[in-house]
């Protein structure tokens, strides 16, 4: 039996899952230029559905019990293009109407997302979860039963919904499970790449066959099978030119770079969070970093690129990239204040980059202001314990002691003075237990 066309199906998948996974494992920022909005995949996601359309034309010029389903099928592949185009709004540059403003959170002409949003809501996880049902009941259920001759298969093709061939099982179930998002790695966009080369496949099969005495997708005969496998894959092989060629043309439009560049700088801090929620710190203070790089304004994502960097243990970017936010943020203001915890502060974090002589600048401020306000305030339970908090930093720990346990006699209630008392007082027990 001839097969040709299903190997030339199965691996196309190969390649394709292969691909983004590779990308997504060992070179995320080129998996983020391959599936975010105006680049590499969704300009895929746009060719394939424009095939998808004309294919379907194609099967609906022959009379047959499928033909309603190859018209309706073309419209949807219609409308999914034009979504991914918003209608063409990106590409001429024009404003949404006011009536869509205040539904679409994206605020493009995208019905998909009326009431919805890039974000989790409950619109968009109902959509999600009814397509990715969709997906499987139509890809995997539907002919599978079919082949079994199931009733409930027998009804649908009755009514005229022509069943995908069943080697195309995989497309669908993988789409099904992208669709809803589990991994969070926004690839949801891969399974739209997936349903469209399915369906260009299915397409090309009916197109090449017909419908046999049975119905559904019948068999090839050994021409057919070879001439349906090298059409296809270059069909496909087009459609990813194609999808390069349109996105280096949108890129090379100094408007639309600077739409992209801001795209792909909006996936960078999301791919960071995710990072960060995977403990995975090295990659997600890489990707917080090159936000900052690009927005030098965006001063959360510098002290999160910080904070992931010390987590992962990286001192090279940690003091860099910390030196950069002192520089930014110690200003004549803040050098002149004179409140302990001020000049604390400031104290750590210059001990943090390796500036221990600026680091003991500020400690020597701090011990002097703390000693002063106990002396002048000596009923302020406060002074005490920010005097114990330098001396603790300053390496007298029995002295710091007896200022935490007095601030907790001023004031027994509040309860980070205990808990100053008991962190030092179980540091000294350790310390006793090592020498």
């Amino acid at each position: 039996m001839p097969r040709h066309h299903q190997y030339t199906a199965w691996a196309l998948y190969l390649c394709v899952c292969g691909f983004f996974l590779f990308l997504a494992i060992k070179m995320p920022v080129a998996y983020i230029w391959a599936t975010y909005e105006d680049l590499y995949g969704e300009w895929l996601q746009v060719w394939l559905f424009v095939a998808v359309f004309m294919l379907s034309l194609f099967n609906a010029r022959r009379d047959g019990l499928y033909r309603r389903f190859f018209i309706f099928l073309s419209v949807a592949a219609f409308y999914t293009f034009m979504e991914e185009l918003s209608w063409g709004q990106r590409l001429i540059n024009i404003d949404s109407p006011n009536f869509l403003d205040g539904y679409n959170l994206q605020r493009q002409i995208s019905f998909l997302n009326f009431y919805g949003s890039v974000q989790s809501s409950v619109f968009r996880d109902i959509f999600q979860y009814t397509l990715a049902g969709a997906l499987f009941c139509y890809g995997v259920l539907y002919p599978l039963l079919f082949r079994w001759k199931m009733g409930v298969a027998r009804w649908l093709h009755g009514i005229g919904i022509a069943p995908p061939p069943l080697y195309l099982w995989i497309y669908f179930l993988t789409a099904a499970s992208f669709e809803i998002g589990a991994f969070h790695f926004n690839e949801a966009e891969i399974a739209e790449i997936l349903v469209g080369m399915a369906l260009v496949l299915m397409l090309m099969h009916y197109l090449y066959v017909g419908e046999d005495l049975e119905g559904g997708p019948g068999m090839l005969s050994p021409a057919r099978s070879s001439s349906c496998a090298r059409t296809s894959g270059f069909i496909i092989a087009l459609l990813m030119v194609l999808s390069v060629m349109t996105t280096r043309a949108i890129y090379s439009s100094p408007e639309m770079n600077a739409r992209v560049q801001a795209r792909v700088v909006d996936g960078y801090k999301k791919f960071a969070v995710r990072f960060e929620a995977l403990h995975n710190f090295e990659r997600a203070g890489e990707f917080y970093r090159r936000v900052y790089d690009a927005r030098p304004d965006d001063e959360m994502s510098l002290r999160a690129a910080i904070r992931n960097y010390k987590a992962a243990g990286n001192q090279y970017h940690y003091q860099r990239y910390y030196r950069i936010l002192l520089e930014k943020t110690v200003t004549p203001a803040v050098v002149a204040n004179t409140s302990v915890e001020n000049q604390l502060s400031l104290a750590k974090s210059y001990a943090a980059i390796g500036e221990d002589k600026l680091s003991q600048e500020y400690l020597d401020k701090a011990l002097l202001f703390a000693t002063e306000r106990a002396e002048q305030f000596p009923d302020n339970s406060d002074n005490f314990y920010w005097l114990g908090r330098v001396l603790q930093q300053r390496g007298y720990y029995t002295d710091a002691l007896e200022a935490f346990r007095r601030a907790k006699a001023m004031a027994p209630d509040i309860r980070r003075y205990a808990v100053a008392i008991r962190m030092l007082e179980d540091y000294l027990a350790e310390e006793q237990v090592v020498d």
